[in-house]
């Protein structure tokens, strides 16, 4: 009987000793992925040599054009996490905007400069890209 029970424990330590590590085939094996945050920008483009002041400042990249965005409003439009805390998060301070032509190629252009427009898109803190969905106030 005494073999028995040694038997049945050394045959179930692993999986004990990998659940308590974490690799249990029950609470929290699955992998948590989390969408990255829809957040919304509202700020003013301007041309990199001119020096702007402004609490949340990046260098912005539209393709192959270069920027200063100065944020003047952030909002998360998809979670509770606040849009300030995302922007602390991004090190170093540039962003990357990514999409559609449709979407950036007017952002390339000289007749943004001094416009308060709104970017709205998927911000990839990791990457410091913003999966651009929408842009307004260029028209």
């Amino acid at each position: 009987m005494c073999i028995l029970f040694v038997a049945i424990l050394w045959l179930f330590a692993p999986i004990a000793q990998a659940e308590a590590a974490g690799f249990g085939g029950h609470r929290g094996s699955e992998p948590e992925f989390s969408a990255p945050p829809l957040i919304s920008l509202t700020g003013i483009l301007y041309p990199p040599e001119q020096k702007v002041a402004g609490m949340y400042r990046f260098t912005v990249f539209a393709k192959d054009k270069e920027w200063t965005f100065v944020v003047e409003k952030a909002r998360n439009i998809s979670g509770l996490e606040p849009a300030q805390k995302i922007l602390r998060d991004l090190f170093p301070s540039t962003l990357y905007l990514w999409g559609s032509n449709k979407l950036i190629t007017p952002l390339e252009k000289p007749e943004v400069v001094g416009k308060l427009i709104t970017i709205e898109g998927y911000v990839h803190v990791a990457n410091n890209i913003i999966e651009v969905r929408a842009v307004r106030g260029l028209s």
